[in-house]
């Protein structure tokens, strides 16, 4: 138990890394979660034609860009409530930094949730408009064509595509 000034740059980083796994141990739930979101997000793109690698990419870069957002936000409120409460500077620091990372996992999971699921989505319109999925190179006819795309309900159309001869996947869930 070293002051922090009598410290070796190698026991600094040590005390780093310590704190860098105590915080994957309290948050690989939220890391977890939003990977494999993602992963399926990606899978689901491959067997529609798609690249694994690039959808993989993308998911995890809308998770990270997520979880900026979300730490953001939670060090702001974070550094206004402790400066309303009158918190010293050191301590306000450290409770900005604790708000930055949590608020980090949380986002990454929920960036990575809608991610994946509008990944998944988009795969889902896609075979569902084409009725063929994609294994190994070769199509798999599953589905007669537009056996789910199109369909009404009075006014509103459910999963509609962009078109059947529109190449890109995806479409729109509800269309009036």
């Amino acid at each position: 138990m070293k002051p922090e000034c009598e410290k070796s740059r190698w026991e600094k980083f040590k005390d780093g890394c310590k704190k860098v796994g105590e915080w994957c141990k309290n948050h690989w739930k939220e890391l977890v979660i939003g990977a494999i979101c993602i992963v399926i997000g990606a899978v689901l793109t491959v067997l529609t034609g798609g690249s694994f690698l690039a959808a993989l990419g993308i998911g995890f870069k809308a998770a990270a860009m997520a979880g900026f957002i979300s730490g953001g936000i939670s060090v702001m409120s974070s550094l206004i409530v402790s400066i309303f409460s009158g918190d010293s500077f050191k301590m306000i620091l450290g409770k900005v930094l604790r708000s930055f990372v949590d608020g980090f996992a949380s986002g990454f999971m929920w960036g990575g949730i809608f991610a994946g699921g509008a990944q998944t989505i988009s795969a889902i319109l896609k075979f569902s408009r084409s009725g063929k999925l994609i294994f190994g190179g070769e199509q798999l006819q599953l589905f007669k064509q537009n056996n789910f795309s199109g369909k009404t309900l009075g006014k509103i159309k459910i999963w509609f595509p962009n078109g059947l001869n529109n190449p890109n996947s995806g479409g729109t869930l509800f269309k009036i």
